[in-house]
């Protein structure tokens, strides 16, 4: 496997000799996994049919519209990998097709026996923004027949279900890593690629009208030097085939900028930078952060106006001023078309504008190795989060010295109740060593109560037997095996359940929901952080999160938490303004709080906030309502304040 995905993109042409048919419709059904770039075909899985899996792969079938199968015994005549498109160098002046190209056919053909091609899907994005791939599954020269599979896709090995991978699976803790159904994984893993996958994402831009000017698309980019926009064609759009990374340009917009509204600070630095003042600014779409990605597609939507039609002119109400400027209209009329076509250099120029691009999609495919924070999940609701990545020599070895591929918690299995997964991965086990595939309806005990620990242990036993480890099946301790620790060779006190399982990789991974947030928007109503990554929304501090702190005595962290980082408005603008001249922090009333009193007031209940103000010096507060007391003697040098009644209305 390459280091980078620079490669090529392939599509695949399949000629046979195939009767023409009546049109049927064609039915995408999408497997919703994270399709990884390899996948395994299944040790064990249900008494399926091959049709009825590939049923769900959303390939094309002649027959069934759903995937290729041949529907006629005939010879392949040709199956070839046409190079449609480069991931890698691309020379801008060949326009690649899209489309294959017919294949051409003979006079000399009979009749009822054409040759069809079959366009198979490349790179295609899924809803889920996976990436949806077909390869051939026969080569020139095959024979075929009625029911025989032509192409595979990304999720399928055989025309059968293949989404995930056959790997070592052992249930023991490991230093509380597994701790709350985390996983342990090998690095293994990472570094062979077993569970990378290709991600396709869309990214659009759109130009609109301004009252200073129109947005345009272009290369001449404002405050930017060569190497920013190298990757980027003649018209400011990434080249197809270009190697993107965080910041870079996917495509260059500029728009009309006021030149009045720069301050003489602003002014100031374009002088002593040398630099000229533009009257447009950079406002380019960019690779968002963290992204590595190929550029696979662009879809270039331009400007055009829809002129109406002689139904539609009947409608036009003519009011009594157009009517006057009839005549005017159509002479100007006459001499704008006049002009449009002569040699003026403005007139090309607006012809020009009135075809730029409008509206621009730009598709983006990123390999995203395994890593921690990602999901993964069994076939039996087993799921959990990666929480370390072990380097292979650390992890827990067999007998015979091979690695375990991932570390599940065993506390996860008896209250859950899902005891197949156990099954599943001794099956597994003695199914690698014995060389079988088992088709099998699921351990539910419908043909007795140790049905499937009886028929689970003598396939192990079986294995034992063929392959003279003895280790596969201990008599004391069926179903475990002694396994020995990666970082010291000692044996571990106990037997431990290993085998192999069929483990996928979900679609919810760390890079999609990994989000930080020092300022943004906020709610109009409550005046809080806005919710979601989507919304460049904030953490959301729940009343539990708030019994936490309480737990540590952190009641500073808990109060700025409950109103300048949250909704008290006063103290959110003040808050610079005292760091900077070095004041105490002042915390005001969360907005919140003077909803609730809204809503009291709505009721007829009159509600006042009540604070005390100090101000200046040491101020001698007198106590009004205390009248047996006299007043103090106050010089005129001291500030004599009264508690202010700020009553909210």
């Amino acid at each position: 496997m390459t280091n980078d995905f620079k490669k090529i993109n392939f599509k695949v042409k399949l000629i046979y000799n195939f009767k023409k048919n009546s049109k049927q419709q064609t039915n995408y059904d999408i497997v919703k996994n994270a399709c990884t770039i390899f996948v395994d075909k299944l040790l064990h899985g249900k008494l399926m049919d091959r049709s009825r899996a590939t049923l769900a792969l959303g390939v094309v079938v002649p027959t069934m519209q759903h995937k290729f199968l041949a529907k006629k015994k005939s010879y392949i005549t040709k199956s070839y990998l046409h190079k449609s498109r480069k991931l890698g160098k691309l020379n801008d002046n060949k326009k690649l097709p899209k489309k294959l190209l017919s294949y051409p056919i003979n006079n000399s053909t009979p009749i009822g026996k054409l040759f069809l091609k079959y366009n198979l899907e490349t790179y295609r994005r899924s809803n889920q923004d996976t990436c949806l791939i077909q390869k051939t599954a026969v080569k020139e020269g095959d024979w075929i027949e009625t029911g025989d599979l032509l192409a595979d896709s990304a999720s399928s090995v055989g025309g059968e279900l293949a989404i995930g991978h056959n790997i070592i699976v052992a249930y023991m803790p490991w230093e509380g890593y597994n701790y709350e159904d985390a996983i342990l994984i090998n690095e293994r893993l990472v570094y062979d690629d077993i569970y990378t996958s290709v991600h396709i994402e869309r990214y659009e831009i759109l130009t609109t009208d301004t009252k200073l000017g129109s947005e345009q698309i272009t290369r001449e980019i404002p405050d930017t030097n060569e190497n920013e926009i190298s990757h980027l064609d003649k018209n400011g759009i990434a080249k197809i085939g270009s190697w993107v990374e965080e910041g870079d340009i996917l495509v260059g917009k500029v728009t009309p900028f006021n030149l009045k509204t720069l301050t003489p600070q602003q002014k100031l630095l374009y002088k002593i930078f040398n630099k000229q003042l533009s009257a447009t600014k950079d406002s380019s779409l960019r690779a968002p952060k963290g992204i590595k990605a190929n550029v696979i597609n662009v879809n270039i939507l331009k400007k055009q106006k829809i002129e109406l039609n002689n139904k539609d002119k009947k409608k036009i109400v003519i009011t009594k001023k157009a009517k006057t400027n009839l005549l005017t209209q159509q002479t100007t009329s006459v001499q704008y078309n006049q002009n449009q076509y002569t040699n003026n250099t403005n007139g090309y120029r607006e012809i020009i504008n009135t075809y730029a691009p409008s509206y621009v999609h730009i598709y983006l495919a990123e390999k995203r190795k395994i890593q921690v924070g990602d999901k993964m999940a069994g076939r039996h609701g087993n799921k959990g989060i990666i929480s370390r990545i072990l380097p292979r020599q650390d992890m827990p070895f067999l007998p015979d010295g091979t690695s375990v591929d991932i570390v599940l918690n065993p506390l996860g299995v008896p209250s859950r109740m899902n005891v197949g997964q156990i099954y599943e991965c001794l099956l597994g086990l003695a199914g690698r060593y014995l060389g079988e595939h088992y088709k099998i309806p699921p351990f539910d005990e419908m043909y007795g109560a140790d049905a499937s620990r009886s028929f689970v242990l003598s396939k192990l036993y079986n294995a034992r037997k063929k392959t003279g480890l003895y280790w596969l099946f201990d008599p004391n301790h069926p179903g475990k095996i002694r396994l020995f620790d990666g970082r010291n060779s000692e044996c571990f006190d106990q037997t431990v359940t290993v085998g192999i399982a069929y483990v996928l990789k979900l679609v919810h991974m760390v890079d999609d929901k990994l989000h930080a947030r020092s300022t943004g928007p906020y709610s109009l109503v409550t005046q809080q952080p806005l919710r979601g990554r989507s919304k460049q929304g904030g953490q959301r501090l729940g009343e539990m999160e708030v019994w936490a702190i309480e737990g540590y005595g952190a009641a500073f962290v808990l109060s700025e938490m409950l109103t300048i980082k949250s909704d008290d408005m006063t103290g959110r603008q003040n808050l610079w303004k005292n760091l900077i001249e070095n004041n105490d922090i002042s915390l005001g009333s969360p907005e919140s709080f003077k909803v609730l009193v809204c809503e009291l007031q709505a009721l007829c209940l009159d509600i006042g906030l009540f604070r005390k103000n100090v101000i200046k010096q040491d101020i001698n507060i007198i106590n009004v309502a205390d009248k047996s007391k006299t007043a103090p003697n106050v010089s005129s040098n001291a500030v004599i304040e009264i508690d202010n009644l700020l009553h909210l209305a």
